[in-house]
């Protein structure tokens, strides 16, 4: 008695996107940059706040923002050793 064959062909799953996906590695280099200018633009502001105006609470929010970028810059260069393998495409 012979098999039946099926002509059908096999349903393929398709990713939407899959060649336009963006890796883990470029969203944190984008990420992290943009973070560290934006840390350091409002730690600037808040210096010349602070210059200006002699607000200790200024001094600590500037403070506290270049801290937060140099964190950032430490995170970046702990993200790119561990996705050293990982292409940025």
């Amino acid at each position: 008695m012979p098999v039946p064959v099926h002509t059908e062909k096999a349903p393929t799953t398709i990713t939407a996107g899959a060649t336009d996906s963006v890796s883990l590695k470029a969203f944190h280099v984008f990420f992290v940059s943009v973070s560290i200018l934006l840390f350091s633009w409002i730690g600037w502001g808040r210096a010349s706040v602070y210059g200006d105006t002699g607000q200790a609470t200024a001094l600590l929010l500037s403070i506290a923002s270049f801290g937060f970028a140099a964190l950032l810059v430490v995170y970046g260069g702990y993200v790119l050793r561990k996705l050293r393998g990982i292409s940025y495409l």
